[in-house]
């Protein structure tokens, strides 16, 4: 029981010619813990990889609340656990997702202490990708291609951030290379990216 708990007392006082009787009531409301948001989606991210998403526990009760966090791999909770909250205080639950395989994964986030709370993480992973590639700005910039050719199609998103633009000489050299399809996401190609790529037929640019 997690509500409001009342506590009643009663006396009396007496002396040699009169009696007064009288009553107190006490309420208090033990803490109460709320989790928000809902679920945490991760989205898609690269096997080997990690992304973070956070959760934000508050007590809504008046006493102090003590709990931990858990879920199952493969995520993990790498700040904010154990928590200890005074009436209205917040925490900051941190989850880590990473993925060693390819494939989709759900798990439940257990919160202990004042009634509890379970919420929803969800995520997916994608195979390796023949690239290697630098973050700028919350943006990816391919910069050398790993692969061995052939049908080549360029992912909007690395990791969920846009695929912004591909490097200088990122592709160059490549002779086995057919066909490239690049999202619309990129907005610039260095000088020299396709240099020398002698069975480049098909490029598809962006609109």
């Amino acid at each position: 029981w997690y509500g409001p708990t009342i506590h009643s007392y009663g006396w009396v006082v007496t002396n040699s010619s009169h009696t007064w009787t009288d009553s107190l009531k006490l309420t208090t409301t033990p803490g109460r813990i709320s989790v928000s948001p809902a679920s945490q989606s991760f989205g898609s991210i690269q096997v080997d990889t990690t992304a973070d998403r956070n959760f934000t526990v508050t007590n809504l009760g008046a006493g102090t609340v003590c709990g931990t966090v858990n879920v199952p791999s493969p995520f993990s909770v790498v700040a904010g656990s154990p928590y200890s909250l005074s009436a209205n205080q917040n925490a900051t639950i941190t989850i880590r997702y990473s993925p060693t395989s390819v494939g989709s994964n759900s798990q439940t986030v257990a919160f202990t202490g004042g009634g509890g709370a379970t919420q929803q993480v969800t995520g997916a992973a994608y195979p390796p990708l023949p690239f290697t590639y630098t973050t700028t700005n919350n943006t990816i910039t391919i910069t050398e291609y790993t692969g061995s050719g052939g049908v080549v199609v360029i992912p909007s998103t690395i990791n969920d951030l846009p695929v912004a633009s591909i490097g200088f000489g990122a592709f160059s050299s490549c002779a086995g290379l057919t066909s490239v399809m690049i999202p619309n996401t990129v907005t610039s190609i260095a000088m020299g990216a396709f240099f020398e790529c002698t069975s480049l037929t098909s490029v598809t640019i962006p609109n």
